[in-house]
């Protein structure tokens, strides 16, 4: 499964160290509000960089997200995710 995270923060970055421990999992993506969390995180994982939750979704290499941000942002991602079939 590759996986696109969504938010770069303290959260993510316990996810993506158990993704890297998984063999079916692979994070290929990577956004935050914050660009330089996002740059920072996407290259340690040699993953693609994105500005925009939109641009995330928009990419055909990521078959699913991980929600990493505060929990009152989850509802509008989530149905952004489902909307883009992830």
């Amino acid at each position: 499964m590759k996986i696109g995270l969504i938010g770069a923060g303290m959260i993510a970055g316990a996810h993506a160290n158990a993704y890297r421990r998984m063999r079916e999992a692979q994070v290929v993506a990577v956004t935050d509000l914050r660009p330089d969390r996002a740059r920072k995180l996407g290259e340690r994982l040699n993953a693609s960089v994105y500005a925009t939750v939109a641009e995330l979704l928009a990419d055909p290499e990521v078959e699913a997200v991980d929600i990493c941000v505060p929990t009152p942002e989850h509802g509008q991602i989530v149905l952004a995710a489902a909307a883009a079939r992830k």
